[in-house]
Formats: structure tokens, C-alpha cells, sequence
């Protein structure tokens, strides 16, 4: 019965009007792969939600009589590839309702996303990727039936639980950068990076607009903090971004592995309900590796009263690993997927240095 309606399926990009059943539909349908996610939202308004985290963040949604069954988001924005700046469209949140998966879909959605990009920014002249989740088979088969080609490059998702109860000392002063030091730090970003590709160019504007407090639902609130560690003669040593989006949504947790079962049961990452209430870590960097270990501990004990774990994702062959990487914490992996590249791009061979949310 579900294949001859699938033929009255409408994809066209999300409205406003929309919100209340996009809502519904994304809070009732978990990620497919080895570690299944639900978000919750704490507002109405989804989509500008959505643009918060990931500013301009395009939605493409499939409805049957206003019906949602599923989504995808476009986000337009420029990275570097080759040592060289383009635009590029990461694909995100692509999602399908249970009962017509494998009816050819998720197919659909993603080829409304990519003609949008094509169409915006020329084909042939952008950058066009996403990442998948470690066994989300669907997805995967779906997005090498538009061209999509894996890379075998991955990104390593670990949650680290922050420290109400600790009080960690260090011999750098740690603290919340101020506006003047925005360049000094756009400029570290850019060294610390140098080479990799998929970086997102950083400034001091693009810093300070996000760091800016942002409106949402009559409400003015900051989301985002930089933090960063200097020794005694002012210099600047680390520095580290924290995203609080739980003022949007939470993730909760609906499935894992046995594998992360058993880890848990020992780190005890995952709280029992399954909220792992995150704060995304982005923005990373540093020239001394034991000030950005202390500023680490220090952001775990800072953020503990809004978020309960801090979430980072890093190439595990890139400078991060050292960092974060713990031999047991439980992670689940993203594979990159590249769909379009800009004529005449070719890769510099470093990938993933790090990803911001």
C-alpha cells in the first residue's frame, strides 16, 4: 500500500509554517547508526534552531497531505581544499521515517539538496560533503546512488563527562578571551590547521559574530564562549570554543552497542536516562600541548553547570587526538563523504584536522 502513495510524496524546502510538524517528525525519529540519537527540542521554532547552530542552514523536507516522513539541511559555507578557499555545502540531518525507507527517499531528498547547491553556486565550482555515522547502512547506499564517494576518512565523536565536583589547578591563567584578542587567535587557528583540508577559515569577524549573544523566541542569549590559556608573560597558549545549543535542544541517547554498554557500565559517560545534555568543543587549538590539557580539565569543570558532557570530533590522525582521545571512552564514528569537488581541486592529503558544529 505505501509503494502507490509514494508517487503523491512532495519535496520542497521547509517553511516556517512547517515547524510545529518538522518538530514532531525529527524528535520521533532516531539516527540510524551504531549509536542511535534523538534530539529534544526546548523551542518551537526548529528551523531557527537549525540556523543557530549552523547559520543559513537550508531545510528540504518530503511530506505525504503535509505529512513530514522525512528531512535533509544544506549548509552553505567555505572551506579550505587544496590550500585553496571554495564554497562548500555540507549535507546534514538527513532522516527518513521507518515506514518508507528503502522506497528510494532518502534518494530523493538528497538530489533536492544537490541541485539546490549546484543551482546557487554553479556545478563544477563547490564543495559538496557530509558525514555519516558508523552502520547507518541506509544512508550510506543512499548517498552512493547520488554519487556520493566514501573516503575510508573518519571522524572519531567522543563524549566526555564535565567535573562538578573538581577543582583542577594550572600554572596558566585560563579564562574567556576577550574581543581584542580575536585576531590572535583567528591567526593561531590558521597556523595550528595549516594544510588540512576542510578547515573553515576563521576571523576576527566571523569569531566575534559568533560569540555574539543571539535572539531566539523573544529571548536574547549567549550560546557560544571561547576560553583560552596564556602563561605569565601574556601569551596566548590554547584555546578552545564551547557551543551551549542546550538552550535549543538535548540529545538523548535511545540505543547503543554492547560494546558502549559495557563501557559505560565502567565510565559511566552515559547517564541513565540517556540525556547526555552536550556542549559541541570546537575551534581547538594550541602551541603548548600540557596548557591545552589543563584548559581542557578547567573547561570540564567551568561548563558543568549547563551541560553534563563535552563533545569533541577529531580526526584521530590530526594534532587533536593527543588531546582528547581516551583508550575507553565510548565513541561512535563519522565518515566523510564527498559528493561534488570543485574543478581542478585535488586534496592535500591531510583531512579532518577538526570539526565545528
Amino acid at each position: 500500500m505505501i509503494n502507490s502513495i509514494t508517487s503523491n510524496i512532495i519535496v520542497r524546502p521547509v517553511a516556517a509554517t512547517d515547524n510545529p510538524a518538522l518538530k514532531q517528525f525529527v524528535e520521533s525519529v532516531p539516527d540510524g547508526g551504531r549509536v542511535a540519537f534523538q534530539p529534544r527540542y526546548k523551542v518551537d521554532d526548529i528551523e531557527r534552531a537549525s540556523s543557530l547552530l549552523r547559520p543559513g542552514n537550508r531545510g528540504f523536507a518530503a511530506f505525504l497531505e503535509g505529512k513530514p516522513l522525512g528531512i535533509i539541511y544544506a549548509w552553505a559555507h567555505r572551506v579550505i581544499y587544496g590550500n585553496k578557499e571554495y564554497p562548500a555545502v555540507l549535507l546534514n540531518g538527513l532522516s527518513v521515517h521507518p515506514d518508507y525507507r528503502r522506497q528510494g527517499l532518502a534518494t530523493r531528498l538528497l538530489r533536492e539538496a544537490l541541485n539546490w547547491a549546484n543551482e546557487s553556486f554553479g556545478e563544477g565550482k563547490l564543495l559538496v560533503y557530509g558525514y555519516i555515522q558508523s552502520g547507518n547502512q541506509g544512508s550510506e547506499a543512499a548517498c552512493i546512488g547520488v554519487g556520493g564517494q566514501l573516503s575510508g576518512r573518519y571522524l572519531t565523536v567522543s563524549p566526555t563527562r564535565t567535573l562538578p565536583d573538581s577543582n583542577p589547578t594550572s600554572p596558566n591563567l585560563i579564562r574567556e578571551a576577550t574581543k581584542s584578542e580575536l585576531e590572535g587567535i583567528a591567526t593561531n587557528l590558521a597556523n595550528f590547521y595549516g594544510g588540512y583540508d576542510f578547515l573553515q577559515p576563521q576571523t576576527t569577524a566571523t569569531l566575534a559574530e559568533w560569540l555574539t549573544p543571539k535572539e531566539i523566541e523573544g529571548r536574547t542569549v549567549k550560546l557560544a564562549s571561547y576560553y583560552i590559556a596564556q602563561n605569565s608573560a601574556g601569551e596566548l597558549l590554547a584555546g578552545m570554543g564551547v557551543f551551549n545549543g542546550l538552550v535549543l535542544f538535548d540529545l538523548q541517547i535511545v540505543k547503543t552497542s554492547g560494546l558502549v554498554k559495557l563501557l559505560n557500565c565502567v565510565l559511566k559517560i552515559i547517564p541513565a536516562d540517556g540525556f547526555l545534555s552536550p556542549l559541541p568543543v570546537s575551534r581547538v587549538w594550541y602551541r603548548d600541548l600540557i596548557a591545552a590539557r589543563a584548559l581542557w580539565q578547567s573547561i570540564r569543570k567551568l561548563e558543568s553547570s549547563r551541560g553534563r558532557t563535552l563533545t569533541t570530533s577529531f580526526d584521530p590522525n590530526s594534532p587533536l587526538k593527543p588531546l582528547f582521545q581516551s583508550g575507553l571512552a565510548p565513541t561512535s564514528k563519522l565518515q566523510l563523504i564527498i559528493f561534488t569537488k570543485p574543478e581542478g581541486a585535488t586534496t592535500t592529503g591531510k583531512f579532518l584536522a577538526g570539526y565545528e558544529s
